[in-house]
């Protein structure tokens, strides 16, 4: 696997000459390097494209060869390349790519490592061992244990999870004096790409079966800001949020933007409002960690003070979504262009006709004073 910024994985410490024992002469060369882009590059990617390239200029050579036909017509006869020729091109072209210098150096500092007679014997099991235990503890960290018992859920002696950890130590190492040592942010960014798998916003998967973890954390902060906007987003679709952003194909903000543009989309007579262009401008806070400023909640925060004052209640103790619905389709009035949602005076009106008013001291005074008021109509004293 490349970086997660599409990079090389690696950086050399040291510049070796090409000759042809480190091209393609030794079991430190090249032969892996095909299986290598095919099966860790998209097929957009610069490496691969310069892959296909030099594929298809091969292919060509190996046909001229088979058939005796040694020129192509491009207007004008052109002589195509034997195979013998492009193999030094090759070479030559591979020795000028920077990402070839930096994974081959290691490639081969991993294989020194494995097979090498200069180093102590038992040293690469003993990466393999470390970088294992690594896995568990950021699978642990991200919430990979069983919510019950708090168990790992991860079988770290499964060949599945060594073989992750070979990737890790081929990927995810700076080379140090010719051997491989794992940098920390490139080797977390391998395992956890690898741990949560791409998944889209049809997917079918369910909800993800974490314990706590950062993965939770981050679902009960975009569950928050659904919830404190009063839309209705499925649970799947927000865990495929969280691994999106985990995996870093999408931003925090980017995560925001989706929550947010709801709003728009349930509550449309509120486009072009103050409060849906606040909401939708607002920009989370990396040094808190924390989404936070205008809502929808504290847009209807006076409703919610109204309905409190009228039923005698704590503010707190008022919940619009319990009281209206979900989607507050109960506090929506009028229809078409006049489609809002009522005011703090509507709302106090309307709590007035609720059973809830029935049980408040100033339903019992006012039913009092209206019992006292008929008795002196009719002359009682």
């Amino acid at each position: 696997m490349l970086r997660r910024d599409g990079g090389p994985p690696n950086t050399m410490t040291h510049t070796v000459l090409p000759n042809e024992s480190r091209i393609s002469g030794s079991i430190l060369g090249w032969t892996w390097l095909g299986n290598w882009a095919d099966n860790t590059l998209s097929s957009t990617h610069p490496i691969r494209i310069w892959m296909n390239d030099w594929i298809a200029r091969f292919e060509e050579a190996s046909n001229a060869e088979l058939t005796g036909d040694t020129t192509v017509w491009r207007g004008g006869p052109v002589p195509i390349d034997t195979v013998e020729s492009l193999t030094e091109q090759f070479k030559l072209d591979l020795w000028k790519q920077s990402w070839w210098k930096e994974f081959d150096a290691s490639w081969q500092a991993v294989q020194r490592l494995r097979f090498g007679t200069d180093v102590p014997a038992g040293e690469y099991e003993s990466l393999v061992e470390s970088t294992i235990e690594r896995i568990g503890d950021l699978g642990r960290s991200l919430g990979f244990v069983d919510p019950r018992t708090g168990k790992l859920t991860l079988d770290l002696n499964s060949d599945e999870i060594r073989s992750l950890a070979e990737d890790v130590i081929l990927n995810g190492s700076d080379v140090v004096n010719e051997l491989p040592s794992l940098n920390s942010d490139m080797a977390d960014g391998i395992i956890e790409d690898y741990l949560l798998s791409e998944r889209g916003f049809d997917a079918e998967e369910g909800l993800l079966n974490v314990g706590p973890g950062s993965l939770q954390d981050i679902y009960d902060q975009f569950e928050r800001v659904a919830a404190n906007n009063y839309v209705s987003i499925a649970p799947e679709e927000l865990w495929d949020l969280v691994v999106r952003v985990k995996r870093e194909d999408m931003s925090f903000q980017s995560a925001y933007d989706v929550i947010s543009r709801k709003v728009g989309e349930q509550y449309s007579f509120l486009d072009d409002t103050s409060i849906l262009n606040r909401i939708n401008s607002f920009a989370f806070d990396s040094d808190s960690n924390e989404f936070g400023g205008s809502s929808l909640k504290s847009y209807l925060s006076p409703i919610r003070s109204s309905l409190a004052s009228v039923w005698e209640l704590g503010a707190g103790e008022v919940q619009l979504d319990s009281i209206f619905g979900a989607d507050l389709g109960g506090l929506v009035v009028g229809e078409g262009a006049d489609e809002r949602f009522m005011n703090s005076r509507e709302a106090a009106t309307w709590a007035r006709t609720q059973p809830q008013f029935k049980e408040t001291q100033g339903y019992a005074n006012g039913m009092s004073n209206i019992a006292r008021s008929m008795l002196q109509m009719f002359g009682a004293r």
